[in-house]
């Protein structure tokens, strides 16, 4: 990543600064590929009933999925509910083929567990 590309964090920070700051980040992403995932995945195994390293994520959703996650989102935004997981994820549930389906952007998932009782879990990674 090129000192143009943090215009902001350079002038606040130095180049220097921005350039340690680089250097940590990579560390920490190369330590977290290389050791915090495969221990984690390991430590998950035993609450975990499947552990996966990079599975794929969807590649469709439909309009109604789409809607409905909107609207999950506005009303989080104007406080007219109070957010409950099991909720939202029942509302999209319900509507998830619902509509025409669209191509989207693969999900990149670093890690993904589950549990007997359909709890899962994912760690994203940011593209």
């Amino acid at each position: 990543m090129s000192f143009q590309s943090m215009p902001f964090r350079t002038r606040f920070l130095g180049k220097d600064t921005t350039a340690l700051f680089s250097f940590i980040r990579s560390l920490n992403a190369n330590f977290g590929t290389t050791i915090f995932e495969p221990v984690g995945l390991e430590l998950a195994k035993v609450i975990f009933k499947i552990t996966e390293k990079r599975p794929t994520a969807g590649t469709q959703i439909s309009d109604d999925a789409q809607r409905e996650i909107q609207n999950i989102i506005d009303e989080i935004s104007a406080a007219s509910v109070k957010p409950s997981k099991v909720e939202e994820i029942e509302r999209i549930r319900k509507v998830r083929r619902r509509g025409k389906m669209h191509k989207v952007k693969l999900t990149k998932i670093a890690i993904y567990l589950e549990k007997t009782n359909r709890g899962n879990f994912c760690l994203i990674l940011k593209p």
